[in-house]
């Protein structure tokens, strides 16, 4: 008897369950929330300032002389456009809402972060640094040839802004919107792909007293793989355009990075 009521109570829990999976399969479920989380990666290659060139040139011929081996090959890197890569951290936090009885179209709204290190891996001033300290040693350990222009110029070499800036960086938290395109959005494989655009706030590395704000814009292209009619994992993979508006007291100006960024994320979704 104990037996057959253990077996009774086994199946009504089974039915149970079935009855309320059947139940989630056949609701109509067109909102979730996902949480992706990843990394970004980009390389730029720095056209340098003529100007910027210009000005190197005519200090130099002033304090060095052109056939000093260090000058040469100065002289040799700046001709060298510099090469920086960006790597970093991103995520997103984003409510989607489906569309349409496929399901096809889905509207995005979200936050997304990132914080970004820019280090520079070529051509990155070596050379016109070790000539900058060489100068700056002889100016020292000889005196006798400090006049008042002189003194002027070796007060200039005091300046961290002459020396080359290897490292850098950003972070930002913006407000998202996007559209979406799902091929199929109730298969167990839903490949999706959409455009999106972001503009929020943002802090560049050792910078204080400015204000920064970011805009982002972009494609991206993922595969949402359906677990069950609630719970889903997400590959996505990102490609977007930044900007950013730096204001302070002595004025401001417009930061844009000149190729596009790369992110490749993962996470996951739940549906309600």
């Amino acid at each position: 008897m104990n037996i057959c009521k253990k077996f009774s109570h086994a199946t009504l829990i089974f039915v149970a369950v079935f009855v309320s999976f059947e139940g989630l399969i056949a609701e109509d479920v067109r909102n979730s929330i996902t949480l992706l989380g990843g990394g970004a990666k980009y390389r730029v290659t720095e056209h340098r300032d003529p100007e910027y060139y210009a000005s190197y040139k005519y200090l130099a011929d002033q304090w060095t002389d052109p056939a000093d081996p260090v000058r040469m090959m100065s002289d040799v890197s700046l001709a060298q456009p510099p090469v920086w890569e960006g790597s970093g951290s991103v995520g997103r936090l984003q409510y989607e809402r489906l569309f349409f009885d496929s399901k096809s179209l889905g509207l995005t709204v979200g936050a997304g972060f990132g914080k970004i290190k820019e280090k520079c891996i070529k051509n990155c001033g070596d050379w016109t640094d070790l000539l900058i300290y060489k100068t700056f040693n002889e100016l020292i350990l000889t005196p006798a040839n400090l006049s008042s222009s002189s003194s002027g110029f070796y007060m200039l070499f005091l300046l961290p802004s002459l020396l080359s800036v290897r490292e850098s960086g950003y972070s930002y938290t913006t407000l998202d919107v996007g559209l979406n395109y799902h091929a199929s959005a109730d298969s167990f494989l839903d490949p999706y792909a959409g455009l999106f655009g972001g503009y929020g706030t943002c802090s560049l590395e050792n910078v204080t007293g400015m204000t920064c704000n970011i805009g982002r814009y972009g494609a991206r292209l993922g595969m949402a793989i359906n677990l069950t009619n609630r719970f889903f994992l997400l590959a996505q993979a990102e490609i977007e355009r930044v900007e950013m508006n730096v204001t302070g007291e002595d004025g401001g100006g417009k930061l844009v990075l000149p190729v596009p960024d790369k992110h490749l994320m993962a996470g996951l979704g739940f549906r309600f």
